[in-house]
């Protein structure tokens, strides 16, 4: 039961999106769209294996929950099998230094992966990332990264899914936060309130 109007608006949706990306799918929140972004992840890999930011929101649904990892993890009994924390690059706060002092954000991606690949049993399924962690400290990736991490995501035969609920439909200044590092192996769970009114959120 789609209406002409949400129609439209699917179909403008993904003309927004870079070559490859041409399907817009509704649905009501943010943890909706991300678990559905998952799922589609696990059916098209047939694996299972999640791999999210240590500080990362994602929502409240249980799906959504597991790869969460600023808040909420404890008192529910065990999160699902196969879910990994990868480090934040955070530049302000960072983990592992260059010979200057400042973040070496390639380096921690490579030893984070170095950990991913050593607990995983080969089913890694797909990555879920903000491209402005908002919950976990408001920290924006360091110019490159995102597409460092979609090649290592490639390497393995995962798909990037890049939640942009705070960041999409221009609310950093440009349409996609991450658009400059989409492939067809890219899903964008996107902006929460992109209907006045009514729920829809495109997937």
């Amino acid at each position: 039961m789609l209406s002409r109007p949400v129609l439209d608006l699917a179909r403008r949706l993904a003309g927004t999106l870079p070559a490859g990306l041409d399907t817009a799918v509704l649905l009501t929140t943010g943890a909706e769209a991300n678990v559905a972004a998952l799922r589609m992840a696990k059916l098209v890999t047939g694996r299972h294996e999640v791999v999210s930011f240590a500080r990362s929101w994602h929502g409240m649904t249980q799906g959504a929950a597991n790869a969460t990892y600023v808040a909420g993890r404890g008192g529910y009994g065990p999160a699902a099998p196969g879910n990994f924390a990868l480090p934040v690059p955070d530049r302000f706060r960072p983990a592992i230094l260059d010979p200057d002092g400042n973040l070496d954000w390639r380096r921690q991606l490579d030893l984070g992966f170095d950990l991913i690949d050593a607990q995983s049993v080969g089913s890694l399924a797909a990555c879920l990332v903000e491209p402005i962690l908002t919950s976990g400290g408001v920290v924006e990736l360091p110019p490159g990264y995102l597409a460092a991490l979609r090649d290592k995501c490639h390497e393995r035969g995962m798909l990037l899914i890049v939640d942009e609920a705070q960041t999409g439909l221009c609310r950093t200044g440009t349409g996609m936060r991450s658009s400059t590092t989409a492939s067809s192996r890219t899903s964008w769970p996107c902006p929460r309130r992109s209907g006045p009114g009514c729920p829809s959120r495109p997937c």
